[in-house]
């Protein structure tokens, strides 16, 4: 949506709340998309976000933590009630409800686990740092054996409500230890004769990367070979996560602003350059200026070593870099 749009919709909201009328800002927000919902959220002041995310429906208020950057739903969260917390961190996907708890304090998380209906989905994301493949991936996956036949695998599916549309174009086969064996794809089960077995139709060939991967190789990976879903294992090659494509975009997007950033000669921010103080911007650039001001002071030594040389071909100044 147009930022022109966005910002007529949030003097909107502002007006019905400065009115206290909660009912009509919420009216407003349901009607919009879950990022625009987040942008909206995120310019109120932070009674009024608590206000209204413990007021919309909880399906909703998830979907607007999942969509805001990590600092801010985190900061957001840790203001809420544990009840109405805990209930919004059970409707978001467990990857996402992992990096939102391990963004909060300790105690607090803590907490919050102890009232999930679905902790034990979210207690072994945990473990792992994010910037990993065990960071980044769900444990809502569908495995399937070997042995079974299409018709038994297409019933699986149908019964699946998996939380991530993603991960229903891949499903992954395990042997009876849940070692990865193969990989089918949705169309392809669905062209299959009903009664052939997985292990007839499945290809062999499974790009996999163990929990530990750096997220960037995750990336490479799914980005070179077109994947929409990349399975992770653990060192015995049991089928533990699934990273799916939408995850993978938001870390092309945060390495391609890191590798601009340093471009721009600057250490990576922590948070968006706009929400970023003057002080913690300055103090990014900090070395860079420092590495800059000593390089000018070998640049200046050489130019008087060969002043005279530039004297007499004044020409040659016009390769002396800015």
């Amino acid at each position: 949506m147009e930022q022109r749009v966005l910002d007529t919709i949030l003097d909107r909201v502002r007006d019905r709340l400065e009115h206290n009328d909660l009912a009509g800002a919420i009216d407003i927000i349901e009607r919009l998309y879950p990022p625009d919902q987040a942008d909206i959220l995120s310019e109120l002041e932070p009674e009024q976000q608590e206000a209204l995310l413990t007021q919309l429906e909880t399906e909703q208020a998830a979907d607007i933590l999942e969509e805001l950057e990590e600092e801010e739903a985190a900061e957001i969260a840790s203001r809420l009630p544990l009840e109405t917390l805990s209930d919004i961190v059970d409707e978001m996907e467990t990857d996402e409800a992992a990096d939102l708890l391990g963004d909060m304090e300790p105690e607090q998380a803590s907490e919050v686990l102890a009232r999930m209906r679905d902790a034990d989905d979210v207690r072994p994301l945990l473990l792992h740092k994010d910037e990993t493949a065990g960071g980044l991936m769900t444990s809502e996956f569908l495995a399937l054996r070997e042995r079974m036949t299409v018709r038994q695998a297409l019933e699986a599916v149908r019964r699946w409500s998996p939380e991530k549309e993603e991960a229903v174009h891949y499903l992954f086969i395990v042997d009876d230890q849940d070692r990865l064996q193969g990989i089918v794809s949705l169309y392809e089960l669905i062209k299959a004769g009903p009664d052939q077995r997985l292990g007839e139709i499945m290809s062999t060939d499974v790009i996999s990367v163990p929990a530990e991967a750096d997220q960037e190789q995750c990336a490479h990976l799914m980005r070179r070979y077109d994947l929409y879903a990349l399975p992770v294992v653990d060192a015995g090659n049991r089928l533990i996560g699934v990273i799916t494509v939408d995850d993978i975009v938001d870390v092309i997007v945060d390495e391609q602003s890191e590798d601009m950033e340093r471009f721009g000669g600057s250490l990576p921010l922590d948070k968006p350059y706009l929400d970023t103080s003057v002080f913690q911007v300055a103090r990014k650039r900090m070395g860079w200026l420092f590495l800059l001001f000593v390089a000018d002071t070998f640049t200046g030594t050489v130019l008087r070593h060969f002043e005279h040389e530039l004297a007499a071909v004044v020409a040659l100044s016009f390769f002396i870099p800015c």
